[in-house]
């Protein structure tokens, strides 16, 4: 039985004057009345009596009367009129997207049961006029509803006097950035100053000396004991885009703008800047204080890892180049691939492997979190997978540099060391942009993103509890990860040192170190 449903409301569910409105409910699963009643009641019956319900298998119908009657129980039980209703909604139990709801709905629509609604089945919003209104508490998140009253949801805004010049408006006007300026005389609003109305007054020849008077207009004003069904009414007009709130009397109380009707969640604390690294068991986060995420052993394997798949690339490499010149090939094919393809087959190994998935959720978690949005599937994915701290970037310095320096291109190496120099000032971020885009870095699965996820939520809930928030150089060197990645590598070296060592020994040959 589905107990989470979200609600998609369009506009027409603001229009008390209906006789009848009808919620449809769609799912895969049989949904109980009782269900649809307790989530539906904080919206619905709140402006009025929810009618008679009737359950046809997987899908309850749902009309709710606006009227603003309610008994104690919290429903009052009334009769269904098929006849006058009209389809304003679709409840959809979670996972159901928006599309999905849609789509649902449409195939539902063409049934002999429905078509008692007649011509409002046709007129059913499009998906992009639908208000995703969600019934399930999320701890982040102030509970919505668009009964809620218009002064509980304003904000604070400044005002200009009558006898203000059109210069102080216009400086106001950019202060704001509310596209509106009200404008006060004896404690009461006489009119506004629209970015509109202010080019309008440029655009006739108007001083900026003059009174604001001469670019002053109608001020579109909403009670606070209005509600937001009352204020996004307006907003659908398309009239204005924001609001005055001013009471019964004229007087300004604030400012309201589509954005103050939306969900509003807490913002925990959050550190300013993140850093991060990739574990073949997850991702691990640090703000230089804390750390989060995968342990110090996935650090430590990381290392290994690294350093087993550069070595791997350089044995590839030494035995192609053995074989080429097996194969009496020119001199310069042969240390061509010797000198070259160890980097080449490490950089393809690196985009194969899972762990450049997993850098990839390290970096769109950090961007999520520096940027302030919630840590959730959907929003990370979205996030980009090149990141402009990510140590790929000081990699692709480094080659470049080398690259330059180090080849007798140019005779001076005095002249080689400045042109490498400019050259890796100028390009490197280009290339490790370029890298991290298209070889460190590929698409994160489901359970990447998660674990990048994991690791953020822990990061954010240990930032907010700890002791230091301004750790000391060897506090953040210990908590980057470096050493411990250092003797992953250390340790794989040594590995590797002893099983050369022990072939050598077992088969008396020499291989190459």
């Amino acid at each position: 039985m589905a107990t989470s449903l979200t609600l998609w409301l369009p506009g027409s569910f603001l229009d008390e004057g209906l006789a009848c409105v009808r919620l449809l409910v769609v799912g895969a699963k049989p949904v109980s009345t009782e269900a649809i009643e307790r989530q539906i009641l904080r919206v619905a019956g709140s402006k009025g009596r929810v009618g008679a319900v009737d359950v046809w298998g997987n899908r309850a119908h749902l009309a709710a009367y606006p009227d603003r009657k309610r008994n104690g129980s919290g429903l009052e039980r009334g009769s269904d009129n098929r006849e006058r209703c009209e389809v304003i909604a679709i409840i959809v139990p979670l996972p159901y997207s928006q599309t999905e709801a849609k789509a649902r709905f449409a195939g539902l629509a063409t049934r002999s049961s429905f078509r008692s609604c007649g011509e409002n089945l046709r007129r059913f919003p499009s998906v992009s006029t639908l208000v995703p209104l969600s019934a399930t508490h999320r701890p982040n998140e102030v509970t919505f509803s668009l009964s809620a009253p218009a002064g509980a949801l304003m904000r604070p805004s400044a005002s200009i006097a009558p006898e203000d010049s059109l210069d102080r408006a216009a400086a106001e006007l950019r202060r704001s950035g509310n596209g509106m300026i009200p404008v006060v005389g004896g404690e009461r609003v006489l009119g506004v100053v629209t970015e509109h109305s202010l080019g309008l007054a440029l655009a006739n020849g108007v001083e900026i000396s003059e009174p604001l008077t001469r670019a002053m207009v109608e001020a579109p004003t909403i009670r606070p004991y209005a509600t937001a069904a009352d204020a996004l009414r307006q907003f659908a007009d398309g009239t204005s885009t924001t609001l005055l709130v001013v009471d019964d009397q004229q007087r300004l109380m604030g400012l309201l703008s589509p954005s103050d009707l939306y969900p509003r969640r807490r913002t925990p604390p959050r550190p300013a800047m993140v850093g991060g690294m990739a574990t073949p068991f997850g991702v691990y986060l640090t703000n230089g204080a804390i750390g989060a995420g995968a342990s110090g052993l996935g650090l430590v394997l990381t290392g290994a890892l690294l350093f087993a798949l550069l070595n791997g690339a350089q044995i590839a490499a030494y035995g192609l180049a053995v074989w080429l010149d097996h194969l009496e090939q020119p001199v310069w094919l042969v240390n061509g691939i010797y000198t070259f393809s160890p980097i080449l087959i490490f950089l393809i190994a690196m985009r194969l492997i899972p762990l450049s998935g997993t850098h990839a959720a390290e970096h769109q978690v950090v961007h999520a979190i520096e940027r302030g949005e919630e840590l959730r599937p959907e929003i990370v994915k979205r996030m980009p997978r090149v990141h402009p701290r990510c140590g790929t970037n000081l990699a692709a310095a480094m080659a470049i540099f080398t690259t330059i320096t180090f080849t007798p291109w140019i005779e001076s190496s005095e002249l080689r060391t400045v042109v490498a120099a400019f050259a890796t000032l100028l390009f490197w971020k280009r290339v490790g942009s370029f890298m991290q885009l298209f070889i460190t870095t590929k698409p994160a699965n489901d359970r990447q993103i998660k674990s990048g996820i994991k690791a953020g939520q822990e990061l954010l809930d240990r930032y907010a509890t700890s002791k230091v928030s301004v750790p000391s150089v060897p506090v953040r060197i210990l908590r980057s990860g470096m050493l411990h990645v250092m003797a992953g590598s250390l340790l794989c070296s040594g590995i590797l040192w002893l099983a050369f060592e022990a072939l050598e020994k077992f088969y008396d040959i020499k291989l190459p170190h």
